[in-house]
């Protein structure tokens, strides 16, 4: 098991300078994990790229009001179109996590797939791999 810290750049309220070590880093993780276990994040989204079951834990160690707060979280405006897509497990325990790590891990391909691409849909427009394409073209139209 590996718990990567995120950005090594400096933080500003509200804001994070993220270097391009720390993309690269980010990359390789997701690329390289068998399970993405992340706290109410949009690198749910990141995650499902690459095709990674997520997992999202919602207990705090002998607090069951943060351990509610946390649940809440994933249904907030920002999240809630992935939650709704049922493809991220929520654990209420450190047992649950374990089970759903363990299911995580033995997932058929095309159950992830489905569940990656419906996580994926629920956030962004496009698909296809064609983004930077249509990026391109919209730009040329403006010059």
């Amino acid at each position: 098991m590996v718990f990567d810290a995120s950005w090594t750049g400096e933080k500003q309220l509200g804001e994070a300078n993220i270097t391009d070590f720390d993309i690269k880093k980010l990359c390789s993780t997701l690329y390289y994990t068998d399970v993405h276990i992340n706290l109410c994040s949009t690198m749910t989204v990141d995650g499902s790229a690459f095709n990674k079951p997520q997992i999202g834990p919602t207990y705090f160690k002998n607090s069951a009001v943060i351990s509610r707060r946390l649940y809440k979280m994933y249904w907030q405006e920002h999240f809630a179109p992935i939650m709704q897509t049922g493809a991220v497990p929520l654990a209420k325990s450190k047992e649950e996590l374990i089970r759903h790590i363990n299911n995580a891990l033995h997932i058929n391909s095309e159950s992830l797939k489905a569940s990656s691409q419906a996580i994926l849909e629920s956030v962004i427009t496009y698909t296809d791999g064609n983004s930077t394409d249509r990026v391109c073209a919209l730009l040329k139209t403006r010059l």
